[in-house]
């Protein structure tokens, strides 16, 4: 039996691990960002309560993050169901945050439009503690390399082909 599948989803385990410590480490910084007003925006602005809104979908982000990797170093069969949902919700909210914050920001002056103006004006600072996984397109490698490698670590083993 190869031992590569195995190694290969610990990685993923650790990996995800050192990014839910950089996130929190980043969490920290944003925290103390999350209660000031900076962005000086037009019309009415919810810039707070977004940012405060952000860190709450973030936080749990990184703990399922953080069970999935504790999951997966057990070699549960669930993990990788579980980190694959984490890994695509991830990646639909990284898609969809800009996509509605400029569908609010479009409309006419009002709720929806401050909505959609703070969500922009914030899309840097509040997703600090997410950014490194965007930037080094971690989710989407992770979750080719954890399936390529659940695959394998779950099939039956092969029998020894007689010559």
């Amino acid at each position: 039996m190869r031992r590569w599948p195995i190694k290969m989803v610990r990685v993923i385990a650790c990996l995800n691990l050192l990014f839910v410590v950089i996130g929190v480490c980043l969490l920290v910084v944003t925290w103390d960002h999350a209660d000031r007003n900076h962005v000086p925006l037009q019309g009415p602005t919810y810039v707070v309560e977004v940012s405060k809104i952000r860190l709450v979908i973030d936080v749990v982000f990184l703990l399922a993050l953080a069970f999935a990797s504790i999951a997966l170093w057990r070699l549960d069969r669930r993990a990788v169901a579980f980190c694959s949902i984490v890994f695509g919700c991830e990646v639909l909210y990284f898609l969809a945050d800009p996509a509605i914050a400029l569908f609010l920001s479009m409309g006419k002056a009002g709720m929806a439009t401050g909505i959609g103006q703070s969500i922009a004006a914030t899309y840097g600072t509040g997703n600090m503690d997410l950014t490194p996984q965007l930037l080094t397109g971690y989710p989407i490698l992770a979750l080719i390399f954890l399936n390529i490698a659940s695959r394998r670590l779950h099939q039956p083993a092969e029998k020894p082909s007689e010559i």
